[in-house]
């Protein structure tokens, strides 16, 4: 009797188990909604180009949908094989010059600004492209004389101030560097990617208590697309790393929640794979939407 009591408890434990992870399962595949627009890009353009169907316009809308997802190399890759088909105009450069920055590329990432530059008056926007490559060759003067560009085009705006201080910090101006992450956070108080990056300043100045209202601002600031959640992603690490180390027991939130994010992401990246295979079943919903153009996103 004892034995069949006992194999009755390990049966309910383990239909327990199983439920739980069903839940965790369903509730990291709706987790992903608003990466399934892209993926279904994915899925429908490595079809035409399984087939070798494929112009110019399907690899370049391939690049987009990785390039949201933050598929670097992959967007890379297929901005490269845009531009070979003759879908080579300015954003298309400086998208890829873009990933070519992100991936350390950055003599690469110069031209293809530069060449963005020939093909289209600069803006706003590719001043700011050319400022963060200069920043990444750590020459300082080149970037703050395209800094200087873009803010004339655009002094309002919270992206362009925080790259600036970004840069004003990577050329140790410290007290630069703090006036422009608050200018960036007064431009745009809701421009969670400014109390990010001062979070990380705070934390390098050792303001610990500061650092983490700044990545709290980020960690529960609303989700707006995949870089917002990346970027989630990022201050809760920061955030409990420092908690880790001052003893706090809040890091076990933070802790579950980078759990969760970390296998979100690999389902993600699972279900890229599947698309890339044709073997993912994605309905088209109404509230698909093609990605964004390229190099809006910090």
């Amino acid at each position: 009797m004892k034995r069949f009591f006992l194999f009755c408890a390990v049966l309910l434990a383990l239909l327990a188990f199983c439920a739980a992870v069903f839940g965790v399962l369903r509730a990291l595949g709706s987790a992903t909604a608003c990466e399934d627009p892209y993926i279904r890009i994915i899925q429908e353009t490595s079809s035409d180009i399984r087939q070798e169907a494929a112009d110019g316009a399907v690899f370049l809308r391939r690049a987009k949908a990785y390039h949201e997802l933050g598929k670097l190399d992959k967007a890379e890759a297929d901005f490269s094989q845009a531009i070979t088909r003759g879908q080579g105009d300015a954003a298309v450069y400086l998208a890829r010059g873009k990933c070519r920055n992100d991936l350390e590329q950055n003599s690469d990432a110069l031209r293809d600004i530069l060449q963005a530059h020939e093909l289209a008056p600069p803006t706003a926007a590719s001043y700011h492209r050319l400022a963060d490559v200069y920043t990444a060759m750590e020459d300082y003067d080149q970037a703050r004389a395209a800094f200087a560009k873009a803010l004339a085009l655009d002094p309002a705006s919270a992206a362009l101030l925080t790259c600036q201080a970004r840069m004003f910090l990577q050329a140790r101006d410290r007290k630069a560097a703090a006036r422009g992450f608050d200018a960036a956070i007064a431009a745009d108080p809701a421009f969670a990617y400014a109390y990010f990056c001062r979070g990380k300043f705070h934390a390098r100045q050792r303001a610990h208590e500061q650092a983490i209202r700044d990545f709290s601002v980020v960690i529960n600031a609303p989700t707006t697309g995949c870089f917002s959640r990346r970027l989630q992603l990022s201050a809760c690490l920061r955030r409990a790393e420092i908690l880790r180390k001052r003893n706090r027991p809040a890091f076990w939130l933070d802790f579950g929640r980078i759990l969760r994010s970390v296998f979100r992401s690999k389902l993600i990246d699972l279900k890229i794979r599947a698309a890339e295979a044709g073997r993912l079943p994605l309905a088209r919903t109404a509230a698909d939407s093609e990605p964004l153009s390229p190099g809006t996103q910090e």
